[in-house]
């Protein structure tokens, strides 16, 4: 599966990048929400689009996965979008679902929470 990972930290980005690609993923990162639309943007003219958007929920020098959700459904309907976050008590994490998310993974995580939350995001019943 095609996976855009978005987060504003260099070290997440590379250890989660690794963890997917471990799971057999190809990965795609950005490190900022304008960068994500770009790339998204982009992907949707080739043979293969993102299947999934990994996006941390707050990017204080960009907007984070709420805004880059918005932003992305004009561009393709049915965007599935995980949002990720170190902040466990979050309304937003806690709601993904009333949100528009697909799914949601609390930082930091293993490699079997990860797929799990990738397994049922991309699921055709979700």
């Amino acid at each position: 599966m095609k996976i855009l990972l978005v987060d504003d930290e260099d070290m997440i980005l590379g250890a989660i990048s690794r963890l997917l690609e471990k799971m057999g993923h190809i990965v795609d990162t950005a490190s900022c929400g304008e960068e994500a639309v770009e790339k998204f943007s982009r992907s949707l003219g080739g043979a293969e689009g993102f299947a999934l958007v990994i996006a941390d929920i707050n990017m204080p020098e960009s907007f984070g996965a709420e805004e880059l959700l918005k932003r992305l459904r004009p561009l393709q309907d049915g965007v599935r979008v995980v949002v990720s976050s170190g902040q466990t008590f979050d309304p937003l994490m806690e709601n993904y679902m009333d949100h528009g998310f697909f799914g949601a993974v609390t930082k930091p995580f293993s490699m079997d929470t990860l797929n799990k939350v990738i397994e049922k995001a991309s699921s055709p019943n979700s």
